[in-house]
């Protein structure tokens, strides 16, 4: 049941980012918008699907230890993606 209602949240919400407006899109990139759609959303529920495995593993620790660890975890990936990629320091986000 459960990777039902998420297979039918992740496709309502393709269908809700591909409704944009389709007058300025090309041909070839429509079919790559819809893909990096998918791609998101995907990378999303399986993000979503990890975080609360690992979580229930972790019980023994208070929620608000694990809120903590994950927004934690979340800053160094942030920060080491931004120390890699250059431009961002420059340019901003």
């Amino acid at each position: 049941l459960q990777w039902n209602i998420l297979a039918i949240v992740m496709l309502s919400m393709c269908v809700y980012m591909c409704m944009g407006d389709s007058s300025q899109a090309a041909g070839s990139q429509v079919f790559l918008g819809a893909f990096n759609v998918l791609l998101k959303n995907f990378v999303s529920c399986l993000a979503s699907v990890l975080t609360d495995k690992y979580t229930k593993q972790f019980d023994h620790e208070p929620v608000y230890v694990q809120a903590v660890q994950l927004r934690c975890a979340r800053l160094a990936t942030l920060i080491v993606l931004i120390l890699m990629d250059g431009q961002t320091l420059q340019n901003g986000f």
